[in-house]
């Protein structure tokens, strides 16, 4: 059986946290209704600073954002940023 993969687009970051080498992300939004929590563990500080940064810029310009669930395994990316000249004729 094919690991079942979810993918939510149009999510907002509502606020981003350290907690040591956590990075806690609440996310809401999408056609869903969404509310909830990721948890990035980052042990390497820079590169837990980095995302902090990334998040929070994407939380202060409310950038909609694309939420992939595979197992455990979670990703949120910037489509629009990564696919903009692909997606130009579709995006409102």
């Amino acid at each position: 059986m094919a690991d079942e993969i979810d993918v939510l687009q149009d999510v907002l970051v509502l606020s981003v946290v350290v907690d040591g080498t956590t990075v806690v992300v609440d996310v809401y939004g999408s056609p869903a209704n969404v509310c909830g929590t990721v948890r990035i563990e980052l042990p390497d500080a820079g590169q837990r600073w980095a995302a902090v940064g990334q998040l929070t810029r994407w939380r202060r310009r409310d950038t909609p954002l694309t939420l992939i669930v595979r197992d455990s395994a979670i990703v949120l990316q910037d489509d629009r940023a990564a696919f903009g000249p692909q997606l130009a004729p579709s995006l409102p």
